[in-house]
């Protein structure tokens, strides 16, 4: 019902107008309406339903969905609404073009219409000025074309894409087949004949379209370009060729609708199978063509007209950025070259930056001729933006070697470069230097170096060095004025190339070598330049003076190399300056690698050197070391050790010995002068020179000692480092107690400042010494005297004095030991010598533990000073045995019957008169017997001389004579160790008699 009061009946009038009017308007186009309204929550809330139903009919909407109403207060109401008005709008509109399509489809045998019908209203388009008086109407062919593709369209907008597939490809199937390649049905340059094109492309990226929502991406580059080669064949008789700007404008469109496409679905490149961003780079490819087609246009055409760089230049600048992102950098070049070319003209300086990034990158690949014509290309851009310090590079980079086609582009740019000082003046800074890199510099001067005497010389010798700097044969320049030189040295420990020393004119006038240190950690390398033998002529004319470098006059750098840093050393590059227009120019040139070994003379000409595959290199070596040891040694032997050097040096820091296995104190090890075993030391030579051996003769060590302060030190297996003393001692070897095949001692020495160390390996036979067999008696009515009985051999290979021998004990054993008795001190034995001894034990602990030993101690025959040897075997437990105080009785009858209990009595009597014991009593199951009860016993506390009994019940399995089963006793002591009894069995066999 309509509202009560005026305001309101008047504004839903102007409302219902409005809608009525807008409805009439859209009506003729087909054009359904949806209206939605805001309403005011209060009013919403009283009910509205009357007045919407009343507006809705007033305005002639349709009865569903057509009008809705939304509260202007339920935000939170307001995602559902807007899905509720798509789904209802999704319902109309299927409804829509499903009622179209069936209308189409109803009528689609009357098209072509008779010309009864069409010519009147030809006649009447003619006279309404619609169409001209040449206009015909389509054939069949075309009304086919027109009415698949309509249904196509509509099945597309219902979702029924298998349907539309199979429309647009009729539609496309008889469009490129029946209607297109024939002149006679439509025209070439008309309207209808553009508007096919149009018609063809759209089918075609309808194809491509849906062959990609199917996951066919094989299907959809095979539609795109068989669309672009059999539009190409029709080009051609259209007389649209290759060589006009259509045919290159219709291409470059392909393109882009193709990237734009793939773009605006955001597939991966796996989904779609398209590399966009070649597809970008090849529509800015058609668009360059068209613009070199366009220059044979007249000036007042409209191709004419068209800025094509604002065609071009997107499409390279998106194809490179996705390019360098994708890290495909040798195509993002590409098209940055490319991109550069392109705003050469318009945007040098942008260009500029495009080209100097890719310089780099093309300068690392040996591709002169291209980054030679790019330089060029560089030089015109620096020149239109007056980059003062661009221009001084590409200047210089111009100065090398081309090829003979950029020969005369070469000359041409370089006359462009202003030549006026007030022009350089005003645009410059005179603080600007300009750093060139070998890419540049190894082309622009040749630069070789030689050492002269030898391949390796001696830390701290001087080695003469010569550095020649030349042009090459093909320069352009035929004379060089650099201000100064630099030579940078590099090897194995100096990884960065470090400058060594600078050559300037002034000093060489003055006749002063350059000298400058390297740190090289804890060593240094010097390098002087010896200026008397230097070619430097010196020009009185210039303000500024410089070295002169000519073609046919190199310059030659005479330098003296020395080091206390062992290693290898090569001269790695050299460093000229130059002036170039106000500005230093920096040229950088690596030394070549493959020059001949010569030396070349202040006059020009040459002495060989001897041959070697680098003449620019120089290897310095440390003096070797090396450690003399005996052959063979015997098992806790002590033998000195001795350094064999082939010069008279200084012991350099940093040497150190090792020996292997190191297992503690008795084992193979280095004694320093503390008595201190090491596994590894490092030496020290000794304040006052000591003599270290030389020319290969062998002597002591009393130049080379580790020793402490003077306050023992307990022996460490890590590696130490004694200090010295005003007394050096020598340094003892010390062979472990077991014999070995190859005991192994190491001279670890460094070899340059990286720390790298050579390892000469020796390996010593360890023999036996001293073979032991021991035995053990006790006695006593308490087990608590005993002996020890020791057989002795003797196998070592030295003729040896027996000094002392005593056993070590552990305290926790708890027995003492006495003196050996049998021995003789000072005895002296001989290879295969035998001997017994014997000791008295006493056992002050119940069975102690602990390991114990036989030491020897003993010293070779005519070796007066050296220390003594210590030999040390083990012997096997020396605690006194265990007592049994518990006797354990098992008694049963001698015969019982099969399927009868047989009693058995185990009786335990303690037989001590002081000690408590426990025992544990265990009846090991058998297949003759069941035991009746528990298998496992335990008699705890059972006091001297108390007897204690155990009554069991055991039933016979078989008839017959059965022994009783295994029955064990054990005895806990008071250290919770187990001592085992014997039990008593009587009798040991039962008869089982059947019933």
């Amino acid at each position: 019902m309509p509202p009560h009061d005026a305001a309101s009946l008047t504004m839903d009038a102007a409302l219902i107008e409005v809608i009525s009017a807008l409805r009439a308007s859209l009506a003729p186009r087909g054009i359904k309406l949806m209206v939605v309204l805001l309403c005011d929550p209060i009013m919403f809330a009283q009910g509205i339903d009357a007045r919407v139903a009343h507006l809705r009919r007033a305005s002639g909407l349709d009865a569903r969905g057509a009008l809705f109403v939304l509260s202007s207060g339920a935000k939170s109401e307001l995602s559902s609404f807007v899905t509720s008005l798509v789904k209802a709008s999704e319902v109309l509109t299927s409804d829509y073009y499903r009622e179209h399509a069936r209308h189409v489809r109803r009528n689609r045998a009357r098209y072509p219409p008779p010309p009864s019908v069409a010519q009147p209203i030809l006649q009447v388009a003619m006279k309404a000025g619609l169409c001209s008086a040449q206009s015909t109407m389509l054939n069949a062919a075309g009304w086919h074309i027109r009415t698949h593709y309509k249904l196509g369209a509509l099945a597309e907008l219902q979702g029924d894409m298998a349907e539309s597939h199979s429309m647009y490809a009729e539609a496309y199937k008889t469009l490129m087949q029946q209607y297109l390649p024939y002149p006679t049905v439509v025209l070439p340059r008309t309207r209808r004949w553009a508007e096919a094109k149009v018609l063809a492309d759209t089918l075609s990226f309808k194809l491509i379209k849906l062959f990609l929502y199917d996951m066919k991406k094989l299907a959809a580059r095979v539609q795109f370009r068989q669309h672009n080669l059999h539009i190409t064949r029709l080009c051609t008789r259209w007389g649209i060729t290759d060589q006009t700007h259509e045919y290159w404008a219709w291409l470059a469109k392909q393109y882009t609708f193709m990237a734009d496409l793939l773009d605006e679905k955001k597939l991966v490149p796996a989904r779609h199978g398209f590399d966009v961003p070649l597809v970008r780079y090849q529509a800015a490819v058609c668009q360059m063509e068209r613009a070199r087609c366009t220059t044979r246009l007249d000036s007042s055409s409209r191709e004419a007209r068209v800025d094509h760089t604002a065609l071009i230049v997107p499409e390279l600048d998106r194809a490179y950025k996705v390019l360098f992102q994708q890290r495909r950098l040798r195509l993002a070049h590409l098209v940055a070259v490319r991109l550069a070319l392109t705003l050469a003209e318009t945007q040098p300086k942008r260009a500029l930056n495009y080209l100097t990034r890719t310089l780099q990158w093309y300068r690392r690949d040996p591709w002169h001729e291209l980054s030679y014509a790019l330089v060029l290309e560089a030089l015109a851009c620096a020149i239109r933006c007056k980059d003062v310090n661009l221009i001084t590079r590409m200047e210089h980079e111009c100065r090398i070697p081309v090829p003979p086609c950029l020969v005369s582009k070469r000359t041409h740019m370089l006359k462009d470069v202003p030549s006026d000082s007030s022009w350089w003046s005003a645009h410059s800074d005179s603080s600007t230097n300009i750093q060139l890199g070998t890419e540049v510099g190894s082309r622009t001067i040749y630069a070789r170096a030689a050492f002269a005497r030898s391949l390796a010389t001696a830390p701290a010798a001087d080695m003469p060095c010569q550095v020649v700097i030349c042009l090459p044969f093909d320069s352009p320049v035929d004379e060089l004025h650099p201000l100064s030189v630099q030579v940078y040295l590099a090897g194995q420990d100096a990884p960065t190339a470090e400058k060594l020393v600078s050559v300037a004119q002034a000093e060489a006038d003055s006749g002063n070598s350059n000298v400058r240190a390297l740190d090289l950690g804890e060593q240094k390398a010097t390098m002087c330049v010896d200026a008397g033998h230097s070619n430097f002529p010196h020009q009185a004319a210039s303000s500024v003076a410089c070295f002169s470098l000519r073609r046919a006059q190199p310059l030659i750098v005479n330098l003296r190399f020395s080091t206390d840093v062992p290693g290898m050393y090569e001269v790695h590059r050299v460093e000229c300056v130059f002036m170039e227009h106000g500005q230093n120019v920096h040229l950088l040139c690596d030394i070549d690698r493959r020059s001949p070994s010569v030396w070349t003379l202040p006059n020009g000409s040459c002495i060989p050197l001897p041959a070697t595959q680098k003449p620019h290199a120089l290897r310095v070596r440390a003096p070797t070391y090396d450690v003399h040891v005996p052959p063979i040694m015997a098992c806790g032997q002590i033998a000195p050790l001795s350094l064999i050097s082939p010069n008279d040096a200084i012991l350099p820091p940093g040497i150190r010995l090792s020996v292997s296995p190191y297992k503690g104190d008795n084992d193979a090890a280095i004694i320093d002068v503390c008595g201190n075993a090491h596994a590894e030391l490092e030496l020290t030579s000794a304040a006052s020179g000591g003599d270290v051996v030389e020319d290969g003769h062998e002597s002591g060590w009393d130049g080379l000692h580790a020793s402490t302060s003077g306050q023992p030190k307990t022996h460490d297996s890590s590696r130490t480092t004694c200090a010295s003393t005003s007394a050096p001692s020598p340094i003892w070897l010390r062979a472990p107690q077991e014999p070995c095949a190859a005991m192994e001692v190491l001279l670890l020495q460094p070899t340059g400042a990286s720390r790298r160390t050579e390892r000469i390996h020796r390996v010593v036979k360890v023999v036996p010494s001293f073979l032991c067999k021991a035995q053990i008696r006790w006695g006593g009515a308490a087990q608590q005297d005993g002996v020890l009985l020791l057989n002795m051999t003797y196998e070592g290979p030295l003729t040896v004095q027996v000094k002392r021998v005593h056993v070590e004990t552990a305290p926790s054993l708890g027995v003492s030991v006495d003196p050996i008795l049998g021995y003789m001190p000072n005895e002296t034995w001989y290879t295969g010598d035998r001997a017994a001894w014997a000791a008295r034990l006493c056992a002050q602990a119940p069975q102690g533990t602990g390991a114990a030993n036989l030491v020897i101690t003993w010293r070779s025959i005519g070796e007066p000073n050296s220390p003594e040897h210590v030999t040390r075997r083990p012997l096997p437990e020396l605690g006194s045995p265990a007592l049994q105080h518990v006797d354990v009785r098992v008694s049963a009858p001698s015969c019982s019957m099969l399927a009868a209990a047989l009693p058995v009595q185990v009786s335990f009597i303690n037989t001590s008169d002081e000690h408590i014991a426990d025992v544990q009593f265990t009846i090991e199951s058998t297949p003759d017997w069941i035991v009746s009860g528990m298998m496992r016993h335990s008699v705890s506390m059972l006091l001297p001389c108390e007897e204690r009994l155990v009554s069991l019940e055991l039933w016979p399995q078989r008839a017959g004579i059965w022994k009783l089963p295994n029955m064990n006793a054990t005895q806990i002591q008071a250290s919770n160790s187990a001592l085992s009894l014997h039990v008593h069995k009587v009798p040991n066999d039962i008869e089982i008699t059947p019933r």
